[in-house]
């Protein structure tokens, strides 16, 4: 509980001090060294607060080729553990390589007919909200995943709500 309220402080410090947020990795070191003796955070804590503000100080080009380069090793990954477990020879490997990235830039070219559509459609304020809203949904997610809940129910995959309907 302890842990869950740190963790909780920590984001709403984050978000509410978002102007105290470095410039650099040498200001987030040092940012995160100050938050960690005001909050008498663990080193692990510090070190994964010392990411969240470096990240935080990326431009969205910084950001972009950050993102296009995970997953660009995650398709590797993935085209490897396929090839192994499947027994695919290199140009079967080839071929699925090509359909994963047209599949990728189908869903870029959805995603940006979305926000030119959503653009039309909303007000500046309300596609501002609309944006904040993500950003606050996808920090909620990201805190799961780094609490290891991301998609694992206790119940075996179902819903608490669906598991004891069914029992």
């Amino acid at each position: 509980m302890k842990t869950l309220f740190i963790s909780s402080a920590l984001v709403s410090l984050l978000t509410v001090s978002s102007y105290t947020l470095a410039a650099d990795a040498a200001l987030a070191e040092q940012r995160a060294e100050q938050l960690k003796n005001e909050f008498s955070l663990t080193d692990g804590q510090a070190t994964r607060l010392q990411g969240m503000l470096t990240r935080a100080t990326l431009t969205d080009a910084e950001k972009q080729a950050k993102h296009a380069k995970k997953m660009q090793q995650k398709m590797t990954k993935r085209l490897g553990r396929m090839q192994k477990k499947l027994s695919l020879s290199d140009s079967q490997v080839a071929q699925m390589k090509a359909l994963m990235q047209e599949k990728m830039q189908q869903r870029r070219a959805m995603r940006n007919t979305m926000q030119t559509r959503l653009a039309a459609i909303l007000t500046p304020a309300q596609l501002e909200q609309m944006q904040s809203m993500r950003k606050q949904r996808w920090g909620k997610m990201k805190m799961k995943q780094q609490r290891g809940h991301h998609n694992r129910h206790r119940d075996g995959g179902r819903h608490h709500g669906k598991a004891q309907a069914a029992e």
